[in-house]
């Protein structure tokens, strides 16, 4: 769950929930985000796998006019060879035999506000996934640190485009425990919570 210092107190901002099958693999993703005091579905995430354990489907969904509808991302899998795969648009859905035979994805469009997601797989080990939206062309700093406020990480500094951007994140130098990391994009501030487990 992530709070926000507001006039003097914390306050409520976002909570993320998670499920996972016996291998740790994760299976679905909740956000939600508080608003008028109650938390109010955001994004929801789902994950199949396929016999080899390779990503056979990942579908995204935003909570829009209390319906789940098919939101789109700009996301990353492994194909049977185990070759990363980065694709922008889901919903993705891949079929498999000793090469990946198809990929299907919709387009997407502008995001409306600033976001920064919560990174996935959380907890994470060595690598993980940071996903933010800007609304329009803005300079994006997006940084790391560690428990004590020492910057470990520099992962966007410059101007960007309006759209769904993600960068990984390799923790694999950095000791086991609690990191954040923090959007600045004009005027927007935004700073979540990662664990990194060795």
């Amino acid at each position: 769950m992530d709070e926000q210092w507001t006039n003097g107190q914390w306050v409520n901002s976002s909570r993320y929930s998670y499920t996972y099958d016996a291998s740790g693999r994760e299976l679905s993703e909740l956000d939600e985000q508080w608003t008028n005091g109650q938390w109010v579905n955001s994004y929801r995430f789902t994950y199949t796998y396929d016999a080899n354990g390779y990503t056979a489907l990942f579908n995204s969904e935003q909570w829009t006019n209390s319906l789940w509808e098919p939101y789109n991302s700009s996301c990353s899998t492994l194909d049977s060879a185990g070759n990363d795969i980065e694709i922008s648009g889901c919903k993705i859905i891949l079929q498999y035999k000793q090469t990946l035979i198809a990929a299907v994805f919709e387009d997407i469009g502008t995001p409306t506000s600033f976001q920064l997601y919560q990174n996935y797989p959380n907890p994470f080990n060595p690598t993980t996934t940071i996903r933010y939206s800007l609304p329009n062309r803005s300079h994006a700093a997006l940084a790391v640190f560690n428990t004590l406020g020492q910057q470990v990480a520099i992962l966007q500094n410059g101007e960007q485009d309006a759209g769904f951007h993600e960068v990984q994140f390799d923790g694999s130098r950095l000791a086991s425990g609690v990191y954040f990391y923090r959007l600045q994009a004009g005027e927007f501030v935004h700073t979540s919570k990662m664990l990194l487990t060795k």
